[in-house]
């Protein structure tokens, strides 16, 4: 009788363990799916935008000179063409400027500006500012879905697309590709947690509708 309820509980105990063990792995599994790293963000970047790190130690020298050292402090490129997006961080401002190089000198053409309002749990917006142009964009994330408010009026003005670095359309308004751009970035689960957890992608889509 005694061995029969030790056999029991020993199998009582072998259940809980891989209860436990299984729930565990299953919590792991989840998170691996919904953290989404800093190389998975590059990923995607440059899968989906084009866009990658500046490596080149040359052109990083040049860069660096033009921001504040006590900002946070990002640099990226179009893949393998002339066109660079220099990010700053101050609290939960951010700052793009984008440009291209010419004989060792940056030559900025466009600025932006994102206010992250996002809570830890994903809720809240971005506001997005096309300086140039006069455009402001809220973008508010809420229950699984994006809505987009134009702040200003300086989006009625259209422009003619007048190179292949600008995913603008001809004719087509700043808010208008921004919104469609965003849309194609965030087709999947992981592209929408990589989006409103790391607004630099956010401030280089609205770059890539500026031309």
């Amino acid at each position: 009788m005694k061995n029969k309820f030790l056999t029991t509980v020993g199998i009582i105990a072998i259940f809980v363990i891989a209860l436990v063990i299984f729930s565990c792995t299953r919590e792991t599994q989840e998170d691996q799916d919904t953290i989404t790293t800093s190389n998975d963000v590059l990923a995607l970047l440059e899968k989906k935008k084009n866009i990658v790190k500046v490596e080149n130690a040359t052109t990083l020298k040049v860069l660096n000179v033009l921001v504040d050292q006590n900002s946070e402090n990002l640099f990226f490129q179009t893949k393998n063409k002339n066109e660079y997006f220099i990010i700053s961080k101050i609290g939960n401002k951010f700052t793009l400027l984008k440009g291209v190089l010419s004989n060792n000198e940056f030559i900025g053409e466009k600025k932006f500006e994102l206010l992250d309002n996002m809570d830890d749990e994903g809720n809240g917006n971005f506001v997005i500012k096309n300086i140039d142009e006069d455009v402001a964009i809220i973008q508010t994330y809420r229950n699984d879905k994006f809505s987009n408010k134009i702040n200003t009026i300086g989006d009625i003005r259209k422009t003619n697309k007048i190179n292949d670095l600008c995913q603008r359309e001809n004719h087509e308004s700043f808010s208008s590709c921004n919104s469609r751009e965003t849309d194609q970035f965030c087709d999947d689960f992981v592209s929408t947690v990589a989006y409103i957890t790391n607004p630099s992608i956010a401030i280089l889509i609205a770059g890539l509708c500026s031309c």
